[in-house]
């Protein structure tokens, strides 16, 4: 029961109560008074007419006429006079009146006064006694008018005291509300802290509930330091702060391996796959970063299959990158991607929902070659970027002149450059994340998706590194040379590495601090030109007739029973054509600005299959429909028409886009959040820096990206870390899902590190 309710029933009793007690008493003490005031007047009356008649003759006209006087006046219900021997000489008898008091009430309260009496004498005879009674109608009225007066006032001193009482638990209950919202946001994992009410007993239990919430955060930040250290300290650099050779090679394999493992993980998004070529690749202190596995022959410098592109450091300093200016630098035209497949349907661990019949449908070949070629370009653009060897030489020589500690401040701004570099690069490019790392003691590498020049770049760090080794004085001259490779979604790490090892190569062969670029095969041509405006007119068919579908992929709990089902969306680019994957067209809606009309699409038909079956169901968002303010207020008001199937909708966003517009996230995580739906994150990890932000958000989950994930059998480094990470995210209410498994060892051992739920491409 409320406590509105409460305080109304409590004034309403206390009313009764005492409306019900005042009432009686007051009542019975008016009648009691009513009765002695009739009966004093009857007694004067009497007194009166008796003497008045005992002056006069006794003729039974005067008499009457004296009665009449007095009875006529309405007051008196009987006048009498009887003589000593009982004999009636008259009387007067006054019928009912009639008055509006209800009959209950007469009866409930009688009113019965004594007659008056008095003694008629004639001269020194006693001629008779008189008797007056007068009329109780009139005091019932009286009672009766009173009652009503009473009743009056206790019913608006009760409403008076019930709104006081009201507007005293408004007072009381504005902090009580505040308390309990506060309650609400410790179950949602959000820290608030609230002011201090003036009520003293109130006062008390939000001191003490701030105390509480204060401690619970400052253990929450302190275990997100701890376990930020921990993520530093496995996966980067200690001397540089790059990322080390450990963590690069998952990144990198996670990016080329899709060719080798399908892999679900990142297709909302376009993001690089899971999957980890069979090769091992571990670049070591060698001479060489990778040696060559044989399978593909090297080709000499000053062959058909590469443009030898040098630069060195004097002539960069002198002329202005001469080799920039005369067209020696390398040019990477884009490799060959092959065409999209006609229909794309996930084998064994993918369901696509509502395919065509036979699950494809052909098109006619002139009506999907347009289509196709805008793919292939996409693609080749999304899927590839340039791999760059940075090498120190001589380290152990540098070492000897300057000294550990100067080797070590060249090492930090070697890195910081590089890193500086990176950043600039994924600023660049909002849509993929670059990234820098310290291989071993003299080898760098830098990672640069979604880009075909690299002479760029190549120019820029041989400026920043020929200026570094300048600082240097004569102590260095020849410090680094500069390797560079373009690489593909689907590349063979120890191939890739073969090519980077020998674009190294070359530039130590050319002179000193000199850059080289292996340039494309001449069996992979460059992609064909897109027009923009053609994807825009495929976009507004594919809205208009909703040629959109969901493929589902199976996330498992810990018992390996059923977590929900993974959605990536799915289009048909022509009518009756092929299903192509997210990843061939979600980046060029981002170009175009429509993914808020796509992720309405998803949700759509999201809410359709949560209605035809029984598991929860994953589908991502972009960014961009997350922080445009329209379009998710158009997703939250078609989610509030359905908020049974809320509590079944878990809805994420990837991890850079999340701190890339961390506000419109956290907007985000309560507007979804306060209607049911579990809000996440995916391929979380890579921005451990930022874990903090999240302390308090109210996710409900995240998703592990497979970066850590690969290997975990056998990684007791990120074993330590991604056991740490469960327990801080299960501190805090948020479930933990690993991307990227591939193997039943790899989901045993997340198991047992605490992981809530498993997906990738060995889960069935």
């Amino acid at each position: 029961m409320s406590l509105s309710r409460q305080l109304w029933l409590t004034v309403i009793l206390v009313t009764l109560t005492s409306f019900t007690g005042g009432f009686a008493i007051s009542l019975l003490s008016t009648q009691s008074y009513l009765e002695q005031q009739l009966h004093r007047k009857n007694i004067d009356s009497a007194n009166s007419l008796a003497h008045s008649i005992s002056q006069l003759s006794k003729d039974p006209v005067t008499i009457g006429l004296q009665i009449a006087a007095l009875f006529d006046s309405g007051q008196y219900e009987t006048i009498s006079i009887t003589s000593p021997d009982g004999r009636v000489i008259t009387e007067r008898v006054q019928d009912r009146v009639d008055i509006t008091v209800p009959e209950w009430f007469v009866d409930l309260f009688p009113i019965r006064a004594e007659p008056g009496q008095a003694q008629i004498s004639d001269s020194w005879m006693h001629f008779g006694v008189i008797k007056v009674v007068s009329q109780t109608r009139l005091a019932h009225l009286a009672l009766w008018n009173q009652a009503e007066t009473l009743l009056l006032w206790f019913l608006a001193a009760g409403l008076s005291c019930g709104l006081i009482g009201m507007l005293m638990l408004q007072r009381i209950k504005k902090p009580l509300s505040t308390m309990v919202e506060q309650a609400e946001a410790i179950t949602e994992r959000r820290f608030l802290t609230i002011s201090e009410p003036r009520i003293p007993e109130l006062r008390s239990i939000a001191r003490a509930t701030n105390d509480m919430i204060r401690r619970l955060h400052n253990r929450a930040i302190e275990e997100t330091a701890r376990l930020e250290t921990l993520h530093k300290q496995i996966n980067y650099d200690p001397v540089t702060g790059l990322a080390n050779r450990e963590y690069f090679m998952n990144r990198l394999a996670e990016i080329v391996g899709g060719g080798d493992t399908p892999d679900h993980a990142g297709e909302k998004e376009a993001a690089p796959g899971t999957s980890i070529s069979g090769e091992d690749v571990t670049p070591g202190l060698s001479a060489r970063v990778v040696a060559g596995s044989g399978d593909e022959a090297p080709a000499a410098p000053g062959t058909g299959s590469e443009v030898a592109a040098t630069a060195s450091a004097t002539e960069g300093a002198s002329t202005g990158a001469t080799a920039a200016s005369e067209g020696d630098e390398a040019a990477i035209p884009a490799e060959g991607i092959e065409a999209a497949p006609e229909v794309i349907i996930p084998v064994e661990r993918g369901q696509l929902i509502a395919p065509n019949e036979n699950g494809k449908a052909v098109a006619e070949p002139d009506q999907e070659e347009a289509v196709r070629e805008h793919i292939a370009a996409e693609a080749s653009k999304r899927q590839n970027g340039i791999l760059f060897l940075v090498r120190l030489n001589n380290l152990q020589e540098i070492n000897q002149k300057l000294g550990r500690t100067e080797t070590n401040n060249l090492l930090r701004q070697v890195a910081a450059l590089m890193g500086k570099t990176a950043a600039e690069a994924s600023s660049d490019n909002e849509s993929s994340a670059s990234l820098a790392a310290r291989l071993n003691g003299s080898d760098f590498a830098l990672l640069i998706p979604d880009m075909d020049d690299a002479g760029r770049i190549a120019n820029q760090l041989t400026r920043e590194l020929t200026a570094l080794s300048l600082q240097t004085g004569e102590a260095v001259k020849d410090l680094y040379h500069i390797g560079a490779v373009r690489y593909q979604r689907g590349d063979k790490l120890g191939k890739l590495f073969a090519k980077a090892d020998l674009a190294l190569s070359t530039a130590e062969q050319t002179g000193v601090n000199a850059w080289h670029a292996i340039a494309a095969q001449p069996g992979h041509p460059p992609a064909p030109a897109v027009n923009i405006g053609d994807w825009r007119h495929i976009f507004k068919d594919a809205f208009a007739e909703d040629r959109f579908t969901l493929a589902l992929y199976p996330v498992v709990g810990r018992s390996g029973a059923p977590l929900h089902q993974e959605a990536f969306v799915r289009m048909q680019a022509q009518r009756n054509g092929g299903w192509l994957e997210a990843g061939d067209f979600v980046n060029i809606a981002v170009r175009l600005s429509l993914t808020g009309p796509l992720d309405m699409a998803v949700i759509r038909h999201a809410i359709e299959s949560l209605q035809s079956g029984t598991d929860d169901l994953a589908v991502n968002l972009s960014i961009e429909t997350v922080a445009n303010w329209e379009f998710r207020n158009k997703l939250a008001a078609l989610l509030g028409q359905f908020p049974d199937l809320c509590r079944r909708l878990w809805i994420e966003v990837p991890e850079y886009g999340a701190f890339r517009k961390f506000e419109a996230f956290r907007d985000f995580c309560h507007t979804f959040g306060s209607l049911g739906c579990r809000t996440g994150i995916e391929h979380f990890g890579h921005q451990f820096s930022e874990l903090r932000q999240l302390t308090g958000l109210g996710l409900g989950y995240i998703k592990v990206d497979a970066a850590f994930v690969h290997g975990i059998h056998q990684n007791k480094n990120n074993q330590r870390f991604l056991k740490n990470l469960c327990r801080l995210a299960h501190d805090q209410g948020v479930v933990v899902i690993a991307l990227g498994a591939q193997a039943e060892a790899e989901r045993k051992a997340l198991v047992k590190l605490g992981f809530d739920g498993v997906t990738g491409p060995g889960i069935r």
